[in-house]
């Protein structure tokens, strides 16, 4: 069997204005790189009946699976549901258990519900309903002539379980071959350098093996297929390997989700704790922390201290640090971290110091402090960035102190962890 041609339909002229992010795009591209499906175009078209016909007609011509987002509310310039019905020959008939399920939701949350909701209960002829479980709208499944169409609704928070739940089992079901996808999580080296130390592996077509670069990290995705699952996995444990033995010191996590996750999770599991002095992060490093659930169980305390009054009262800075280094410098960043640890109890505390601009001569460079029973130290990280870029220094800050906590507590790399 031929692998599949897909094509991904956004719909909504708010895309297409810019009054909301696409996230859909990204999301469903993804998944289906991990089933194996060839993804050749993504469209974004707005609520225009006769450029969405056009867009549908194109897509069904040249595409096996089409799946599209948006559309397909209750109101008027909700049209997705009957443009591929037109497209398709179908004609949209009542669901009567669609009607109940409506009433049932609106019954459940004290609303009335009104007429122009009965047209989410409109379904082509022969279609399958998606039940949505996360919302009012159902998606849709439609085949005809080797052609697949899955329409689903565009808010992400619905449309991301109702791909995994509903959606995914059909297109796995389709191949004959089996695809299976890792992600490994890379921090503390660039994209360019991972690239020559994994350029031969990068070559091959199965497994593959991919980077994507986000914020200060590397995510490296692996994708191999079998004529099973374990055929596939087999694959993929082979490519892992051969990338840890290159560059495994800087592999903090495999089909993970954040170095913030990686810190609760395995802090939890040695039961460490850790607590937090910011300055030009405002918080941000307290917050990605407590963002994780089970963060209560090794988060201690968090200050926020931007003035050098408070670093004095409240963390001890020396006002002789202050005075002789300034308030961004490595003897403040531990002295900082000390003062966090020494107020808190916590194991581990870290801390961050710098400028983020937008605006000095010394913008983006930044103090991170560590400090442990072991030592207090500090790194210095020059972000390289200038002004107009706060909140990009800010994320970068963040991450590295997450990470040097992590190297303090000797659970940073994957193959070192607690959590394999």
């Amino acid at each position: 069997m031929k692998r599949q041609i897909a094509e991904i339909l956004l719909v909504g002229t708010e895309l297409l204005l810019g009054d909301i992010m696409d996230t859909n795009g990204k999301y469903l591209a993804r998944e289906l790189s991990d089933l194996g499906i060839d993804l050749y175009y993504q469209t974004v078209v707005g609520d225009n009946p006769k450029r969405l016909r056009e867009a549908v007609n194109r897509a069904l011509e040249r595409s096996d699976v089409v799946i599209s987002s948006g559309g397909l509310g209750p109101t008027c310039d909700d049209i997705t549901r009957e443009t591929f019905a037109d497209a398709l020959g179908l004609e949209l008939k009542l669901h009567e258990p669609t009607v109940e399920r409506l009433k049932s939701f609106f019954t459940s949350v004290g609303r009335k519900m009104t007429d122009n909701n009965m047209r989410q209960a409109m379904v082509p002829e022969g279609a399958t309903v998606l039940t949505n479980d996360w919302g009012t709208a159902p998606g849709l499944y439609m085949k005809k002539d080797q052609k697949h169409a899955f329409l689903l609704p565009g808010p992400p928070r619905e449309l991301e379980p109702m791909f995994r739940e509903r959606v995914r089992p059909i297109l796995f079901d389709m191949s004959d071959r089996k695809f299976v996808s890792d992600t490994l999580e890379v921090y503390g080296i660039g994209e360019s350098a991972l690239e020559e130390k994994l350029r031969d592996l990068m070559q091959g077509a199965d497994p593959s093996l991919a980077p994507y670069a986000k914020d200060g990290e590397v995510l490296l995705r692996i994708t191999s297929s079998g004529a099973d699952v374990a055929e596939a996995k087999e694959k993929n444990r082979g490519m892992i390997q051969k990338v840890l033995e290159r560059a495994g010191e800087y592999v903090y996590d495999i089909n993970g989700e954040s170095l913030q996750r990686a810190l609760v999770e395995r802090f939890s599991k040695k039961g460490l704790k850790i607590a937090t002095a910011e300055s030009l992060t405002g918080g941000l490093i307290s917050k990605r922390i407590t963002s994780v659930s089970g963060a209560s169980a090794v988060f201690e305390l968090g200050i926020c201290s931007y003035s050098d009054r408070i670093k004095n009262k409240i963390l001890s800075v020396s006002e002789a640090s202050l005075e002789e280094y300034s308030a961004v410098s490595e003897a403040v960043a531990m002295e900082m971290a000390e003062g966090a640890r020494r107020l808190s109890g916590a194991d581990i505390a870290v801390s961050a110091t710098g400028y983020a601009g937008p605006t000095g001569e010394r913008v983006g460079l930044v103090y991170i402090g560590v400090s442990s029973s072991l030592s207090t130290r500090a790194v210095k990280l020059d972000t390289g960035r200038r002004t107009g870029e706060r909140e990009y220094i800010r994320s970068l800050s963040a991450s590295r102190a997450i990470a040097e906590a992590l190297r303090e507590a000797g659970l940073f790399s994957w193959e070192n962890s607690c959590c394999k």
